[in-house]
């Protein structure tokens, strides 16, 4: 999901996509959303202290998909640029097709990029590490390569 709009009744078909939609909309709106007591049935997903916003996604066994039970959609925070959910391999998966495009991408500027893209702290060693991922990924590995003789 580009963008996730939330709203009661919305549907995923597991946890793990309800929880990537969550980590998208924190990332988009430069929030420090954490998730709450999440099991098999259920997920909830918090913003920082003293912040109203929440999203309760829980298990239908009837229909075998999760369900948005409880949104709160209004927050009291500030946007941050420091948000947890930054990884090398959201990097990989958001840069790919461009690093595809043009592999000799230098790092300060794939940095820049993504700093300026998504208005977030994103350390260099980071964009290095998905960089490498992404190299890996299009070119594969010299092992894999020696392996199919």
């Amino acid at each position: 999901m580009a963008n996730p709009v939330f709203m009661v009744g919305m549907e995923f078909k597991s946890h793990s996509l309800f929880r990537d939609a969550v980590k998208e909309y924190a990332i988009k709106h430069g929030k420090s959303i954490k998730f709450l007591k999440s099991d098999r049935e259920k997920v909830r997903a918090v913003c920082k202290k003293g912040c109203p916003w929440e999203c309760y996604a829980s298990y239908v066994p009837i229909d075998q998909l999760s369900r948005v039970k409880t949104y709160t959609p209004h927050h009291k925070c500030i946007r941050s640029c420091d948000v947890p959910w930054v990884s090398s391999n959201w990097i990989v998966t958001k840069y790919c097709n461009r690093i595809r495009n043009n592999p000799t991408w230098p790092m300060p500027s794939l940095h820049t990029t993504i700093k300026q893209e998504w208005t977030c702290k994103v350390d260099i060693q980071k964009v290095y590490r998905a960089k490498k991922k992404a190299l890996n990924i299009i070119h594969g590995s010299a092992v894999e390569q020696f392996g199919q003789f």
